[in-house]
């Protein structure tokens, strides 16, 4: 007998099956990796915001605390310091100018006296000057 005229009852053609596990899969991946980036992201912000460092804040802080009973070195200080806030204002350069010019007389030697109450009023006033 020939193949073409023998008919097979038992088979059944091919039935497509409805699964969507490999999309469910694949959804569920991608959300995960979007909050694990998300994530990551956060703690990079955040490092950096810890990393930050203001000079101006540093400055600030550190003209605050000089030190004037050793004159040389505060002295020093005060000028380093300060020159940060002299161009916020022409005010503020002002001020900075008549304070170096009253901390000349304390720098470059080798035995200085004592700060006068007038370099000590225009330090006190460039200090309640100066803002971060």
């Amino acid at each position: 007998m020939q193949a073409e005229q023998i008919k097979l009852h038992d088979i059944q053609p091919i039935l497509e099956v409805q699964e969507f596990s490999l999309y469910y899969l694949s959804a569920i991946v991608i959300v995960l990796a979007l909050l694990f980036g998300f994530l990551l992201y956060k703690i990079f912000l955040w490092i950096q915001s810890k990393k930050k460092f203001n000079k101006r804040k540093a400055h600030k802080t550190s003209l605050e605390t000089i030190n004037v009973a050793n004159t040389k070195e505060a002295a020093y200080a005060m000028g380093f310091y300060g020159a940060t806030f002299k161009d916020d204002t022409a005010r503020h350069n002002e001020i900075y100018g008549v304070l170096q010019e009253h901390l000349e007389a304390h720098k470059y030697k080798k035995q200085v006296e004592p700060f006068d109450e007038k370099t000590l009023h225009y330090y006190n006033l460039y200090k309640e000057m100066c803002d971060v």
